[in-house]
C-alpha cells in the first residue's frame, strides 16, 4: 500500500503475514546448518539471529562468517543498527522478551512492566463483576506470560509477581465489600479454591510428552521423567 493506493510487488514477502515465518525458516535454513558446522551456538527467530561466542575473537570469527553466509551466500542484507558484537556479562543482550545476562536469563524490564499493567487493567475496581470472574479473565494472561518465560531464571521474580496479582485481587475485594484494604485479607489458598493460577504453579507443571508423564524443572535446565 501506497497512500492507501495498492501497488503490486514482485519480491519480499507481507509483513505479519502468515506464511512469512515459514518462508524465512526455509531459506535460513542454510544459514542454520553452516554456522552449525563451523561449532557456533545460535539463537534465531526469523530473521533475529544471536550467536554466543566465548572470546571477542570467536564473536569477530563468527560476524564475519555470518557476513559471509548472509550476505554472499543468500543475498541479503545486514541491518547496520542491529548487527554488532556486545558483552553479555556487563550489558547483556535483549532478545525475544528475554534479558541474557552469562548465565542468567530473564524478562526484559518492559515485558514486566506490559504485563503488570494488563493484570492492572484486568483487575480494575470499577468493574461490575465478581471475583470470580476477575480471576477467569487473569488466568489467560498469568498462563500465556508465565509459560513463555519459564524457561528463565526466574523463580523470585515469579513469587514477586504473584504476590503483586494477589494484592491487587485483594484490594478488588475489598473495594466490593467497602473494607479497609490494609485490614481485608485474603489468604492465598482461598484464591486458589477460585481457580487462580499462579506463576510460580508453572515451573514445575506436568506436561506430556510422547504418552509420558513428564516434568519441566524450574529455569528450564532440565526434563525428568516421573
Amino acid at each position: 500500500m501506497n497512500d492507501g493506493v495498492f501497488e503490486e510487488s514482485i519480491e519480499g514477502t507481507p509483513q505479519g503475514g502468515n506464511i512469512s515465518p515459514l518462508l524465512s525458516n526455509i531459506y535460513l535454513n542454510h544459514f542454520d546448518r553452516r554456522m552449525g558446522d563451523y561449532g557456533y551456538l545460535l539463537l534465531r527467530y526469523a530473521d533475529d539471529i544471536v550467536i554466543f561466542c566465548k572470546f571477542v575473537s570467536d564473536a569477530q570469527d563468527a560476524l564475519k562468517r555470518a557476513k559471509e553466509i548472509l550476505e554472499g551466500e543468500l543475498k541479503l542484507k545486514l541491518s547496520p543498527e542491529k548487527t554488532k558484537i556486545a558483552p553479555t556479562r556487563s550489558k547483556g543482550v535483549e532478545f525475544l522478551g528475554f534479558r541474557f545476562n552469562g548465565r542468567w536469563r530473564i524478562p526484559k524490564d518492559k515485558a514486566k512492566k506490559k504485563f503488570k499493567e494488563e493484570i492492572k487493567r484486568r483487575t480494575r475496581r470499577q468493574q461490575p463483576v465478581n471475583l470470580e470472574t476477575v480471576i477467569r479473565f487473569l488466568n489467560p494472561v498469568i498462563r500465556g506470560w508465565g509459560n513463555y518465560f519459564k524457561e528463565g531464571t526466574v523463580k523470585t521474580l515469579f513469587g514477586e509477581l504473584d504476590g503483586y496479582i494477589r494484592g491487587r485481587l485483594r484490594s478488588f475485594e475489598a473495594k466490593k465489600r467497602n473494607w479497609n484494604t490494609i485490614l481485608f485479607t485474603l489468604p492465598e489458598p482461598e484464591l486458589r479454591k477460585m481457580g487462580l493460577v499462579s506463576l510460580s504453579s508453572l515451573l514445575n507443571e506436568t506436561i506430556s510428552c510422547k504418552g509420558k508423564s513428564q516434568t519441566k524443572a524450574a529455569y528450564g535446565k532440565s526434563v525428568r521423567a516421573v
